[in-house]
């Protein structure tokens, strides 16, 4: 959580990315839910195929996924895949 606050943005377009995953949906179930309070927002499905490595591992991606879809300008989106390909070895197993 810390890397994430600590990222400064070129140009904020959101106050905040809200994700929600839900294992009542499959894992390919994704969609952007419409928000007009500032926020970008997503709900993703998650299925728990294992323990909590697999579970932290599921969520990584969701939350790579929802970064991808944000339309940040294009170096907050370079600085956002920096930082998950620096977490992705502590993440991933």
């Amino acid at each position: 959580m810390d890397a994430f606050e600590s990222v400064e943005l070129e140009h904020p377009i959101h106050e905040a990315i809200l994700v929600g995953i839900t294992d009542d949906q499959p894992p390919e179930f994704f969609e952007e839910v419409e928000n007009n309070d500032g926020f970008f927002q997503v709900l993703a499905g998650c299925s728990h195929r294992g323990g909590d490595d697999e579970l932290a591992e599921d969520v990584f991606e969701v939350l790579q996924k929802a970064m991808r879809l944000c339309p940040f300008a294009t170096p907050d989106h370079e600085t956002f895949e920096a930082l998950f390909e620096r977490l992705r070895p502590t993440v991933l197993s």
